[in-house]
């Protein structure tokens, strides 16, 4: 008995010559096509705030302890006085 094979037409050999040659191209391309959808898609729920978020934002205090600056601009510590431009150790006690 002789096996006869499916006849492949000249489309069908052309077809398979061009994804020999560019099927890495291919594969890559239909990567990042499917990366840049999923960007795409995921993109706008980064930008969705939810109320719980908005309700428990507290403006910051950003006023400074009048007492301390006061001090510093009279020059009176309650420690050892320093010098402008003397380095302190951190370890003494």
């Amino acid at each position: 008995m002789i096996k006869k094979g499916i006849p492949i037409t000249a489309n069908v050999r052309s077809i398979v010559k061009f994804l020999r040659k560019f099927h890495a191209i291919i594969f890559f391309l239909i990567v990042s096509i499917c990366l840049f959808s999923a960007i795409f898609i995921l993109l706008p729920v980064t930008s969705i705030t939810s109320d719980k978020s908005q309700a428990t934002n507290k403006s910051i205090d950003g006023s400074f302890d009048e007492n301390t600056i006061n001090k510093l601009r009279n020059g009176t510590n309650t420690g050892a006085s320093y010098q402008p431009g003397e380095r302190t150790n951190p370890f003494n006690e």
